[in-house]
């Protein structure tokens, strides 16, 4: 498919896309690294239908792809991985036990409503809601940890590094990158740039077709 792929593309390779030269952009977009919008030819007119085609067979190789989940074996749209340079997605928390203050870099212990499993992880924001990176089951050594209790889990926000690009109100299912089930998650996508999405309504019942819903 890569062959093809470089067939479409424009062929100056002039490094706008921030890659090498074309070739290496077509293996970034294939490898959904980046996306198509990222080379300024493939936008404009000339190269409309080039830009199209990509996108069918980046489309239809996503589909033959299928993602499981693990513990309740559901097919999955995506995998929902870190946004670069963060360990893990990013997953906003409304705890409902805690009685200390958190702040920025408090590191807290939860478990989210409707799941088996106790969370660690580090506060990266407090406004509106309680912005974490799970970072395992284990308390970080050295590091005094917040007993936040039973926390509804509110929103998502990471890459789609394997799967499809979804679009703003649908209804997705989808697989956290660091999820220690590997449990299959729902919600509803209302923000998309690129590879990086956002999904609120979070549940971690997934209903037969739920795209339909």
């Amino acid at each position: 498919m890569s062959s093809r792929i470089d067939r479409l593309l424009p062929g100056y390779g002039c490094g706008s896309c921030g890659f090498k030269d074309c070739r290496e952009f077509g293996q970034a977009v294939l490898g959904k690294k980046t996306t198509t919008e990222a080379c300024p030819f493939l936008k404009g007119d000339m190269f409309k239908e080039e830009k199209e085609t990509i996108e069918k067979l980046i489309n239809a190789r996503a589909e033959n792809e299928k993602i499981i989940s693990v513990l309740d074996g559901n097919e999955c749209d995506f995998i929902l991985a870190p946004l670069k340079g963060e360990p893990s997605c990013r997953e906003f928390i409304l705890p409902l036990g805690s009685q200390q203050p958190i702040k920025a870099g408090s590191y807290l212990r939860w478990r989210p409503l409707g799941c088996p499993i106790t969370h660690f992880g580090e506060v990266f924001e407090t406004s509106p809601l309680i912005g974490v990176h799970p970072t395992g089951p284990v308390i970080p050594e050295g590091k005094e940890v917040i007993d936040a209790g039973i926390a509804m889990v509110l929103a998502f926000e990471g890459l789609i590094l394997r799967g499809r690009i979804p679009d703003v109100q649908e209804t997705v299912v989808f697989l956290p990158e660091y999820c220690m089930m590997q449990k299959a998650h729902t919600g509803v996508v209302v923000e998309v740039v690129g590879q990086r999405v956002r999904i609120e309504g979070i549940h971690l019942a997934v209903w037969d077709k739920a795209k339909r819903f």
